[in-house]
C-alpha cells in the first residue's frame, strides 16, 4: 500500500512511502528507496501517514524517492486511498460502491 508520509527525523519532508508490515493495528511504513533505518511503525490514527494525493490537494510538496522528478503519483488501486484516507480521516474515502478491504500481512519482494 502507497502513503505520502512525513519523515519524523525531519517534518518539512514528506515523501512517497510503502507499507511492508502489518501487525494487529500497527503497520511499518517504508520510505521508498530509502535504507530501513528510517522505517516506523504507526497506528491507522498516525499525524505523520497521508493518503496518496494528499499533498497536491493540499499544496504541499511530495518528495519522490531519490529526488527523482516524476509527474503526478496517480493512486494504483482505490482501494490504498481508502485505507489510507481512513488513516488520517477516521473514514473512508466514500465512492458509489464500497469495497470490503480485509487487512493482510505484507512482506517484501524477495530477490532471486
Amino acid at each position: 500500500m502507497k502513503l505520502e508520509a512525513v519523515d519524523r527525523k525531519n517534518p518539512d519532508l514528506i515523501c512517497v512511502a510503502t507499507v511492508t508490515n502489518v501487525i494487529g493495528n500497527y503497520f511499518l511504513v517504508h520510505f521508498d528507496e530509502w535504507d530501513d533505518s528510517y522505517d516506523y511503525w504507526c497506528q491507522d490514527d498516525c499525524p505523520y501517514i497521508h493518503p496518496v494525493g494528499w499533498c497536491a490537494e493540499n499544496g504541499k510538496k511530495l518528495n519522490p524517492p531519490n529526488g527523482k522528478q516524476r509527474v503526478g503519483l496517480v493512486p494504483v488501486d482505490f482501494k490504498v486511498c481508502q485505507v489510507a484516507s481512513k488513516a488520517v480521516t477516521g473514514k473512508p474515502r466514500q465512492r458509489p460502491t464500497e469495497i470490503p478491504i480485509k487487512r493482510i500481512a505484507l512482506t517484501s519482494p524477495q530477490s532471486g
